[in-house]
């Protein structure tokens, strides 16, 4: 085991040429998961895959301080009730740089060696290199710099409240905002360490902390109609030192508008001293309609009750329909002109493209 509850137990695979780490993500197993839902659907949260990236690169490196590169959230991890989902964090390396893939396959798939491979489904991707530190640290930024430009205040409970309207639902392991204000283009916020922390430690980067500086997002970039913004990417992760999670406060500065569709912003964690601990440089969050979040969410978690079944179907009765044209994409082996042999005997059309240096038309 790694000791943390969240990375789970290195795999000893010395011919892949890569670093595994693997976990069972299941409420059952890892509370702190029922915490975070969707439309009510358990929906693995961006902060925790980050979380368990940034647990493997410190094993990686033996050091908390670390820079973690080009973040893409590929797509949402849906547990569905009563199920749990193999999760591994996979560190390949590429010549000085290593990728970083947060991958995810359902329990119960066949791994005896006769039935098909399981389905794997990517989440998160990064990139690491090799050797990059975090630049030093600036000198420490005063906190009632930052509250006095924020005048706006924003209780915790109204916050939450709001998350819950747009069918966030955060509980207690994932409550880590104390208090929020809201100045222009900025926002800060007191964070701490909830009596609750989801069957984890609060030390190192639990998800919920990382989740907090999310947030600042959503309050400083409200939006109508119930929409919200899921996070898409991030530029860099900064991480100077394992912060102690007490008495943290974060800063959000919006970057320019990028349309209505996507926000952008930089955040800035600092510790009880006032001291920079962590940055997240070029966070962007993209719009989601809650219409179009619940449609992927029920497609999502009902995929699960179907499987792949071949049945024989009978031919069709010839009927008097016209020839049917086909466009075939053809390569220099002879494949596309041996398919469209049966196909021109049946009295079809077929027209064939090469590849070429230019467009012409033969």
């Amino acid at each position: 085991r790694t000791g943390s509850p969240l990375l789970g137990q290195r795999l000893r695979l010395p011919a892949l040429g890569a670093t595994v780490y693997e976990n069972r993500f299941s409420v059952t197993d890892l509370p702190l998961l029922g915490d975070h839902r969707i439309f009510g659907e358990v929906v693995v949260s961006g902060a925790c895959y980050l979380s368990m990236l940034l647990a493997a690169v410190a094993k990686a490196r033996k050091s908390a301080a670390c820079v973690v590169r080009d973040v893409g959230f590929v797509q949402p991890l849906v547990i569905a009730a009563g199920q749990a989902v193999t999760v591994q964090a996979v560190l390949t390396p590429e010549g000085d740089r290593t990728a970083l893939r947060l991958v995810s396959f359902a329990d119960g798939d066949d791994d005896d060696g006769g039935g098909d491979d399981p389905v794997v489904s990517t989440h998160v991707e990064a990139m690491v290199h090799a050797g990059e530190l975090p630049p030093a640290a600036a000198s420490a930024q005063p906190r009632h710099a930052g509250w006095e430009r924020c005048a706006e205040e924003i209780g915790a409970e109204r916050f939450y409240r709001t998350q819950a309207e747009r069918h966030i639902g955060l509980g207690p392991s994932y409550r880590w905002i104390d208090a929020i204000r809201l100045g222009k283009g900025e926002a800060v916020c007191a964070i701490r360490v909830p009596a609750s922390l989801g069957g984890l430690e609060s030390r190192p980067l639990h998800p919920g902390l990382l989740d907090a500086a999310f947030g600042l997002l959503l309050a400083a970039a409200p939006l109508a109609d119930g929409d919200t913004w899921l996070p898409f990417g991030i530029e860099a992760v900064r991480v100077h030192a394992d912060p102690d999670p007490d008495h943290c406060w974060a800063h959000l500065v919006l970057r320019p508008a990028g349309g209505v569709d996507r926000v952008a912003a930089d955040v800035q964690v600092f510790d009880r001293n006032d001291r920079l601990v962590l940055e997240f440089i070029g966070f962007e969050g993209r719009r989601a309609r809650s219409r179009d979040v619940l449609r992927h969410l029920t497609a999502g978690t009902e995929g699960r009750l179907y499987a792949k079944d071949w049945r024989p179907l009978a031919p069709a009765a010839a009927a008097s329909a016209p020839p049917s044209r086909w466009l075939l994409l053809a390569d220099s082996q002879g494949v596309a002109e041996h398919l469209a042999r049966p196909l021109q005997a049946d009295g079809a059309r077929c027209v064939l493209a090469f590849a070429g240096t230019a467009f012409a038309a033969t």
